[in-house]
């Protein structure tokens, strides 16, 4: 998951929001740094000198939507060269080898509907795209919850850009179309609210 640390300022960030990680790359005001590096910063933090630590968030319903539209619909790869390891771990799930040919993964992948891909989330959670971003608050066995300030998208994305000293928000890789979660039969909520769980309750996001 996506690490990012403040060029003037020396906050760091994390995200698993696609949106925002095409956001923060584009800014200029941050540059991405490994696990190794975050790591080291991060065991600096001290609760009692304020939250350096900006972690955006986001539902889960929709974070799930999100990348259905945009990995599974949207951006589906035009060419082998054009494949995510996110589009990738759901080939064997499929019953599909690698070298499949290309057009019939394509094409299995497509089939996908937005119920099916709820029911392999379990097998496909461990991906960095889809896993619960709770774990961004952990760095090996650093807890970063007492450092971090978290910003939920949908009411305090603003606070992010202003505490990066971004005036304006880049434009972002955002997917128009977006299946409705709301839609979902309880068996499948549930799949959800499972894996998500530490989300839910550590967000303050409502389960459905």
């Amino acid at each position: 998951m996506p690490r990012f640390i403040a060029c003037e300022t020396g906050i760091l960030v994390s995200t698993s929001y696609k949106v925002m990680y095409s956001s923060l790359v584009e800014s200029g005001a941050l540059r991405e740094i490994d696990d190794a590096t975050f790591g080291e910063q991060a065991r600096g933090l001290r609760p009692d000198r304020g939250p350096r630590h900006l972690m955006p968030v986001r539902d889960p319903y929709s974070r799930l939507s999100s990348f259905f539209a945009d990995k599974l619909r949207r951006n589906l790869p035009r060419s082998p060269s054009d494949w995510q390891f996110c589009q990738l771990v759901f080939l064997p799930l499929l019953g599909l080898q690698f070298s499949a040919p290309f057009e019939t993964a394509v094409d299995e992948l497509r089939a996908v509907s937005f119920d099916r891909f709820i029911e392999l989330l379990p097998m496909a959670s461990s991906n960095g795209h889809l896993r619960p971003q709770a774990a961004l608050l952990r760095s090996g066995d650093f807890d970063l919850g007492p450092c971090t300030e978290l910003l939920p998208i949908e009411t305090q994305a603003a606070r992010l850009w202003s505490a990066l000293g971004i005036t304006q928000p880049p434009s972002a890789n955002r997917s128009d179309f977006r299946p409705d979660a709301a839609a979902l039969s309880r068996e499948r909520l549930e799949i959800v609210n499972a894996i998500y769980a530490e989300d839910f309750d550590r967000f303050g996001y409502e389960r459905r």
